[in-house]
């Protein structure tokens, strides 16, 4: 266990809290090298249905792209899907725990825990070997929104903890974000009262969050390394060589135009191609 020494700009949003953490501990980077640009909090229900799952996917993944560092809880769940994206992705991520750094709950997530230490940071305010009690995962929830530069909660049920994460990022100005969901799914419930009360905004695209936060999304030529698929690389380089239109994707990549556009749809959602009014294609 280790103590954290908070910069100046970490300790000023933490202070906004009414019962600021006395000390951190963490494991992993330091927590200020973790938080050296803009942060966004993804929090929301332990079970996500298959279109909060592809959301948080497509979130997580440009935002660790485009240098932003992920923060959430690592309950099971949306948490755990945010922080394991964003570190597949090579982004930086901040688990925040309600339990000691060396008894990581849920005990499921430990190995994904470990993964996170290579490119970000656990942190906890008790002691290394706590055991979290019930009260202490709406505590850890305040941090989350502290740290937080916008606040994300693709789905959330009526009475999710995530809705309390919510109002404390309220309480402190952070902006809220919740993905609009089908009037009949509980797991949407929670976030489109939000909504309709006027209490979050809506996102559309992780392209919305990035223009919020003022950042370009990479559109340097991917490698290997980054977490595409061979046909989304294939397109990539397709474009880079001057293929402009759908058709002369087809005939230098060899796929169907059903394989193309789908490709197209995924790297523009997640920010490296663009489409102008001629239906012209670009990196």
């Amino acid at each position: 266990m280790k103590v954290l020494k908070l910069n100046d700009s970490i300790s000023v949003k933490l202070n906004r809290l009414k019962n600021p953490p006395k000390e951190l501990n963490y494991s992993g980077n330091d927590l200020n090298d973790t938080l050296s640009g803009p942060a966004v909090g993804i929090v929301g229900t332990r079970k996500p249905t298959p279109y909060g799952q592809k959301f948080i996917k497509e979130l997580s993944e440009s935002l660790a792209r485009a240098g932003v560092c992920v923060i959430s809880g690592l309950a099971l769940g949306t948490d755990a899907l945010a922080l394991k994206y964003a570190n597949a992705a090579g982004g930086k991520n901040l688990a925040v725990l309600p339990s000691g750094i060396d008894n990581v709950y849920p005990a499921t997530n430990r190995p994904l825990a470990e993964k996170i230490k290579s490119n970000g940071t656990l942190i906890s305010e008790y002691d290394d070997k706590h055991k979290p009690m019930k009260a202490e995962f709406l505590e850890r929830n305040r941090i989350i929104a502290a740290l937080s530069d916008i606040l994300i909660i693709p789905e959330a049920a009526l009475k999710s903890g995530s809705l309390n994460t919510a109002r404390n990022a309220r309480e402190l100005g952070v902006r809220v974000f919740v993905l609009p969901g089908d009037i009949n799914r509980p797991m949407s419930a929670g976030v489109n009262d939000l909504l309709a009360n006027g209490l979050a905004d809506a996102v559309m695209s992780p392209q919305q969050i990035l223009d919020l936060l003022d950042i370009s999304p990479q559109t340097e030529l991917i490698t290997d390394d980054i977490n595409l698929s061979e046909g989304e690389l294939r397109i990539l380089k397709s474009i880079k060589s001057g293929a402009k239109l759908i058709d002369e994707i087809v005939s230098t990549t060899g796929y169907d135009s059903v394989e193309v556009q789908s490709n197209l749809t995924m790297l523009e959602i997640n920010g490296f191609v663009q489409q102008n009014s001629l239906g012209e294609w670009s990196i």
